[in-house]
């Protein structure tokens, strides 16, 4: 069903998909049936220059290219991935094949020349993950160590999301370019949010991740609670908050908060907070953070 959905979504047919080359990367299949080397990866360009992990609307994207140092980064990283969650048992059980795992490659155009390759990445009982490899084409460069965010509570027509999921900036004012992407986290019927997830990009194509802001949470008892960062310096942020309760209690609350950090690629911690009202929630709702500072450097990883 996923296969035929995301099919029909990007409005391409098996001939289209085909006309541009695949990356010449895949290998033999080797005895461990974990090791992903033998599958054949593809890459489109959506028209919006955007990701659709679930969409229902019909989505224009053209083939593309998809450099063999890209995709032997993505074999490497989800066969290494493969090993690590399941046993051999297991993924025989699980009968995966190259098909379930992959879907086509998002090809993204990035600042100041560069090139996002965003892989979609499917294993059994919902462990579904985008991979974000930076890829500069006047170097060859390839991100080492590419960031995921978790796809699995995605869904068509969802309020908490705002598109465009990711967002890229150049560097300007001592700042480097930034890669903005929005994740749709989940518990249950008490916590859904969306998380922005900021990374630096590297001149030598790394992702750092520096910052996770919350940008539109609904907690049960709550409401709905927006956040709005702005960059002061590139090492201040303040983010301004406002919650919008139920009937029963008091209207609006929320107030701001001031993000510093001492230095570039370093994530940013709390440190003034201004509430209007209770502070609890000023920074995040995640069921999983410890304190509003471990939020902030790696977003919310409550997944299940």
């Amino acid at each position: 069903m996923r296969l035929a959905g995301l099919a029909a979504m990007l409005v391409l047919g098996t001939s289209a998909l085909n006309a541009y080359p695949t990356a010449a990367v895949h290998q033999p299949r080797g005895t461990d049936p974990r090791d992903l080397h033998h599958c054949q990866l593809t890459a489109v360009h959506p028209a919006d220059n955007d990701i659709h992990p679930v969409d229902n609307r019909r989505v224009k994207a053209q083939p593309a290219e998809l450099p063999a140092p890209v995709a032997r980064r993505i074999l490497d990283h989800v066969s290494d991935q493969a090993k690590k969650q399941f046993t051999l048992s297991e993924w025989f059980e699980a009968q995966q094949r190259c098909a379930d795992i992959f879907s086509p490659v998002f090809k993204l155009n990035g600042p100041d020349g560069l090139q996002l390759y965003v892989a979609p990445r499917y294993f059994p009982l919902g462990n579904q993950v985008d991979y974000f490899v930076m890829h500069d084409p006047r170097t060859g460069a390839v991100t080492k160590a590419p960031p995921l965010i978790y796809t699995k509570w995605w869904g068509p027509d969802d309020p908490l999301i705002k598109r465009p999921i990711v967002r890229m900036q150049p560097a300007r004012h001592g700042r480097p370019a930034l890669l903005i992407v929005e994740e749709r986290t989940h518990n249950g019927t008490v916590y859904n949010a969306a998380v922005d997830r900021y990374f630096e990009i590297g001149k030598d194509t790394s992702l750092t991740q520096i910052l996770a802001i919350e940008p539109r949470a609904y907690l049960l008892s709550d409401g709905l609670t927006e956040r709005k960062a702005t960059f002061l310096t590139p090492d201040r942020v303040r983010i301004e908050v406002s919650t919008r309760r139920p009937r029963k209690y008091r209207a609006l609350e929320g107030g701001s908060v001031l993000l510093e950090r001492s230095r570039r690629d370093q994530p940013f911690h709390v440190a003034r907070r201004a509430p209007r009202g209770e502070s609890n929630g000023l920074v995040t709702y995640c069921p999983s953070a410890k304190s509003d500072d471990e939020f902030l450097r790696v977003g919310c990883d409550f997944y299940y």
